[in-house]
């Protein structure tokens, strides 16, 4: 393997730097256009400010409590959304420079990292407001601290199952993303199954009884639990399949896809440890987008690991093929499906290249800044006769306390399924308008945007039908109106 001397850079790490300043530059680029198109983003803005209330209110399931206190505390000093964004970009380039130093100097730090930057998942969230970043840094440090022995380059010493560092970032860690204990049941097993030390038993009680303890405290209890479970979307085993199939294809992309095979061309030639690390990560990551596949950043644990062990046993020619092949998914996406009905989570095969996933989301991140314009919310309100304001959280506009709700044609099938009827029986007035909101989807899952939208062109707001529904707000009352309403 090449490696540069000392103070000079190899051509691949060059290439490597030079896809940092790309994130950093994309990342600032899109900061300023406020929330990021996953509507979680405006959740973890608003919910979790009760605990300057001292109450802890989870953005979401179970919460991500390290990243909703670093938001809190800091708009507890006085920074605004743009600054929070920020903040989130100096993150996500601070997982770059653990990859950098932790990483052997030549092809491995810059395979991983060109990897990652390549990654839509990775690069569209340079400055989203969301955990994704934090997770990243910290899995990415977790990782190298559990596996320093094993990363090839210099030698270094074993880590200790108990030695501090590698026990907080683990606890942070999942203290960011309760799933990413995945990392740490595969960590702490491919070490066992090298050492025989049963002490990894002990890191992964250790870190497994520490988030325990945290989350406990926050919810008040072990509710927290059961929290994911209610969120679960009851698919038949066939659709879960594809569904899933489909998310982790969007999640890959061409960079994921040419990592992972790199990973399968080296994979007789790696430790056991390796192995073992990649197979239990990959069985666990696999039942949990089975259960729940609504993002492609679910996998984003499982996509670094895939790239750091790409990184580590790549050979000179497999690299040199595998970067083209990633690069190629920073010029096109694809679109397979659009949707055929609005009252049905069902779409048609209809096969597109359209623009790379990069640019799909900055411009569906400035078509939703455009939801911060008075006069937009004038138009709304006077459109549906509601007390709707900001921030647009979904494809939905609510009023106050959310007591009220104006439900658009591309969200309309989500109040027919058990998971939001709750939602919906908790509104004292409902409104219907037949009009796509804002885009929705797009590249995440391989579905096509819709063509016109209230965001993309806020005059549209004046020709836009509406129908107020009548209580009781049942799922078959629901779906009675909206199925004339929305023929």
């Amino acid at each position: 393997m090449p490696t540069a001397a000392a103070g000079r850079l190899t051509g691949a790490e060059r290439l490597a730097l030079a896809a940092i300043l790309a994130y950093a530059a994309y990342g600032v680029v899109t900061a300023v256009s406020g929330f990021a198109t996953d509507s979680d983003s405006a959740r973890i803005w608003l919910r979790p400010m009760t605990l300057l209330d001292g109450v802890y209110t989870p953005s979401r399931t179970t919460g991500f409590p390290l990243y909703e206190v670093l938001v809190v505390g800091l708009r507890g000093l006085g920074a605004g959304l743009t600054a929070v964004n920020l903040v989130t970009l100096g993150i996500g380039l601070g997982a770059f420079a653990v990859l950098w130093r932790g990483l052997p100097a030549g092809r491995p730090r810059a395979f991983a990292i060109l990897i990652l930057a390549m990654t839509p998942a990775v690069f569209v969230n340079a400055s989203a407001l969301m955990e994704t970043n934090l997770a990243l840094l910290l899995a990415a440090a977790y990782l190298l601290a559990m596996f320093r022995d094993r990363l090839g380059g210099a030698p270094r010493p074993a880590p200790s199952p108990l030695a501090p560092l590698p026990l907080l970032l683990g606890l942070a860690l999942v203290l960011t993303r309760i799933d990413s204990a995945i990392l740490v049941v595969a960590a702490s097993g491919a070490r066992l199954a090298i050492t025989g030390d049963r002490r990894f038993l002990l890191h992964l009680a250790a870190v497994g009884l520490g988030a325990f303890a945290v989350y406990a405290a926050l919810h008040g209890g072990i509710g927290f639990l059961v929290q994911p479970g209610q969120h679960l979307i009851d698919d038949p085993l066939p659709r879960k399949l594809a569904k899933a199939a489909v998310g982790g294809f969007a999640a890959l992309w061409t960079a994921g896809a040419a990592a992972l095979a790199v990973v399968l061309l080296a994979l007789p030639r790696m430790g056991r440890d390796w192995q073992v690390l990649l197979g239990i990560a990959t069985l666990l990551y696999a039942a949990r987008y089975l259960m729940l596949s609504d993002e492609v950043e679910y996998l984003n644990g499982w996509l670094l690991l895939v790239a750091l062990a790409a990184a580590v046993h790549a050979r000179r020619a497999e690299a040199r093929l595998a970067l083209p092949v990633a690069a190629l998914g920073l010029a096109v996406s694809v679109s397979l499906f659009v949707r055929t009905d609005p009252l049905a989570d069902g779409y048609a095969l209809r096969p597109q290249l359209t623009a790379p996933a990069w640019l799909q989301e900055a411009r569906r991140r400035a078509e939703l800044h455009r939801g911060t314009d008075p006069a937009f919310w004038e138009a709304a309100r006077a459109l549906t006769g509601l007390g709707v304001a900001p921030p647009i959280v979904s494809t939905e506009l609510t009023g106050p306390a959310r007591r009220e709700i104006a439900v658009f044609r591309n969200g309309a099938y989500k109040f027919l399924s058990a998971r939001w009827s709750v939602d919906l029986e908790a509104r004292e007035r409902v409104v219907l308008c037949d009009a796509h909101l804002r885009q929705t989807r797009g590249w995440r899952q391989l579905r096509a945007l819709h063509a016109r939208t209230l965001l993309g062109n806020p005059a549209r707001l004046s020709g836009t039908r509406c129908t107020e529904l009548a209580p009781p707000f049942t799922t078959d009352r629901f779906a009675e109106t909206a199925r004339g309403f929305f023929r």
